[in-house]
């Protein structure tokens, strides 16, 4: 049993590749020439990084394109609501939570802007009917005041109220 362990040792360590059959060991021969082992090359961690990121990107671009059927426009369901009903409205906005409009108010020579409640419908007037202009009609970004540009007829400066 020592010869044997020892023929093998002798034989793996020459490149022949022992091949069993029954109860006898019959040893075969290899070819020559010897094949080198791969070399294996590191991916840098930046590139799997960067490959992850734009993975990451296409699946969440796809998803707000095609995931989010809420948010696209729809004409068949729209509604339109008439806010006035004078047919004399100037310049309008609508607030950040589109709960509120402002718009001016024209009656002949003078203007007023008035601020209605879009759900009921209710309108407050902010100023009242003056000759001046008023442009540039917004809400701040909190939604809780107006802001516009008034110009006055007695001069030619605009001031920002």
């Amino acid at each position: 049993m020592r010869a044997e362990l020892k023929r093998l040792k002798r034989d793996t360590s020459s490149g022949r590749v022992p091949v069993a059959s029954g109860s006898r060991t019959v040893v075969a021969a290899s070819s020559t020439t010897t094949v080198a082992p791969a070399k294996v090359r590191k991916v840098p961690a930046y590139l799997i990084a960067a490959a992850a990121v734009i993975v990451l990107a296409l699946i969440a671009g796809a998803y707000y394109l095609f995931g989010n059927e809420q948010h696209r426009f729809d004409l068949q369901n729209m509604k339109i609501t008439q806010v006035t009903t004078t047919g004399n409205a100037g310049a309008a906005a609508l607030s950040p939570d589109r709960r509120y409009i402002v718009y001016v108010l024209r009656d002949g020579a003078q203007e007023s802007l008035w601020v209605q409640q879009l759900a009921t419908g209710s309108n407050v007037e902010i100023l009242p009917p003056e000759q001046a202009s008023f442009v540039a009609l917004s809400f701040t970004p909190d939604g809780n005041y107006v802001m516009f540009v008034r110009s006055d007829k007695s001069t030619t400066n605009f001031r920002c109220l």
